[in-house]
């Protein structure tokens, strides 16, 4: 079994980056902060189509979305987010606002891509970290603007960061068969899509609940083996 060391190494530039941002903030005034927060929402929506355009398997992406949503309605995970999230804001004393859509946003920017996904195969399967700590520095550069903007939830989202990614590094052995080229491009379509609804939701034009679209992402891994591997 593989340590995941890179994703030690992630969460630790986020973790700074973080700081330097909370730091940041602190120093600009409030109507700074909002272009600031305008500006990661807008980029949000260039990102989201930019990953949704060439993805494979439309249909696939499509079912997992709305199964997953369903499901993560029936579950009530938005309610149960929400009430973990105030309970870890009144652990730490936290005050602002934005603390969930912070962390899931930051959570989907730094997780749900394929260059995630290939790096922690890489370091689980071949010990090479060269494409995770690639990704660190960039995510630890990003982590300054998104704390600046979005407050301490982008901090908290290295938990499930560590579940996520380090999981897939862990268990790289055993999930890289479902993890081939199709299943990576259906993943970052489906990233593609939730970072465009978040950025509606910065936006204030609509608001979508990212946390009962959650459960799509296992799902679309699953679909698209299916797929891939029997229907085709």
């Amino acid at each position: 079994m593989q340590l995941p060391i890179g994703t030690f190494f992630n969460i630790i530039l986020i973790l700074i980056g973080g700081a330097i941002g909370l730091l940041f903030k602190n120093s600009l005034s409030q109507k700074i902060n909002d272009i600031i927060f305008q500006v990661i929402a807008l980029f949000a929506i260039v990102l989201g189509i930019k990953m949704v355009v060439p993805a494979e398997g439309e249909i696939i992406i499509l079912i997992a979305t709305l199964l997953g949503t369903i499901i993560g309605y029936k579950l009530n995970l938005q309610q149960r987010f929400d009430g973990l999230a105030n309970q870890i804001k009144n652990l730490f004393g936290l005050k602002k606002k934005g603390f969930s859509e912070g962390l899931i946003f930051a959570f989907i920017l730094f997780c749900v891509g394929p260059v995630t996904i290939l790096g922690a195969l890489n370091e689980g399967l071949e010990s090479d970290r060269t494409l995770i700590y690639t990704k660190s520095i960039m995510d630890g550069v990003t982590s300054i603007f998104l704390c600046s903007a979005m407050g301490y939830g982008v901090i908290f989202s290295t938990i499930p960061m560590l579940i996520f990614q380090g999981g897939i590094t862990v268990l790289a052995i055993y999930i890289a068969p479902f993890l081939d080229d199709f299943a990576r491009n259906a993943i970052s379509g489906l990233g593609g899509l939730m970072l465009f609804a978040l950025a509606l939701n910065m936006l204030k034009l609509k608001k979508i609940s990212l946390e009962n679209m959650l459960p799509a992402i296992p799902l679309v891994i699953i679909f698209s083996y299916i797929y891939n591997n029997f229907l085709i």
